[in-house]
């Protein structure tokens, strides 16, 4: 009976024809080793010869962690497993991945590295069709309203952005950003032309309470006139809601 390099038994050609034998030393083999074995700190350092190569991974039951064995430096080396990752985050000051999920308020699969840095966007609506009879008192723009929910400590951005004409020369156009009836965002402009669409972009940076929170968009025009928001498959007017990092 021969071995292979790691002490695998084998027969010879030259041994007895045996196989129940040769079975049962190799299965012998296989029931000392298991693919990863459960060893003291003592007992892995004092593997050597065919039970030591380049690779072997082991459970360091003095540390309850895995270990590798590196022949180039002829050294066990730690595997990190999610507590030493929890760990190293917490040295670095971001969440652990427990806590990822919880500070925007969305499930695992849809969280993302939510700590300093940006979280993507929260919501989004947009109009692709003309909307008129925007006059004196303002009037919600339709389908540019979206609720979003918010996580703990975060920075966020609301943006407007919308095409508005008037028949007038000279007619004041304004849009707002609200939420609820208080205006977070106004911006105006002086129509240049009649019948000439121009854009109104608005946008402000908020830190609200963590939770729910509804923005929409609200559109005004000198009173007297109406005018209208123009709009289109391939021009739309949108709201956007997005993280943009830690408050």
């Amino acid at each position: 009976m021969a071995t292979k390099s790691r002490g695998v038994p084998f027969p010879l050609g030259t041994d007895a024809n045996n196989t129940a034998a040769d079975l049962s030393l190799l299965a012998d083999w296989v029931n000392d080793r298991p693919g990863v074995a459960a060893l003291t700190t003592t007992e892995r350092n004092a593997l050597t010869g065919a039970a030591l190569w380049d690779g072997r991974i082991v459970l360091n039951v003095t540390t309850d962690r895995l270990n590798r064995y590196d022949a180039g430096t002829t050294t066990w080396v730690q595997i990190a497993d999610s507590a030493d990752i929890a760990a190293l985050l917490s040295t670095s000051g971001l969440p652990a991945a427990n806590a990822l999920t919880a500070s925007r308020g969305v499930s695992a699969s849809a969280a993302r590295a939510d700590h300093v840095h940006p979280g993507g966007t929260l919501g989004y609506s947009q109009a692709v069709v003309d909307q008129g009879s925007i006059g004196g008192a303002s009037v919600n723009l339709t389908n540019l309203s979206v609720s979003v929910t918010v996580g703990t400590g975060r920075r966020i951005r609301v943006t407007g952005h919308v095409s508005m004409d008037n028949p007038t020369t000279g007619t004041g156009q304004s849009l707002f950003i609200f939420e609820g009836a208080a205006v977070l965002q106004k911006r105006s402009l002086v129509a240049g032309a009649s019948n000439f669409a121009e854009l109104l972009h608005a946008e402000v940076v908020l830190t609200p309470a963590a939770g729910a929170h509804t923005y929409n968009l609200r559109g005004l025009a000198t009173a007297g006139s109406n005018s209208i928001l123009r709009a289109a498959a391939d021009t739309p007017s949108f709201i956007l809601v997005e993280d943009i990092g830690s408050a």
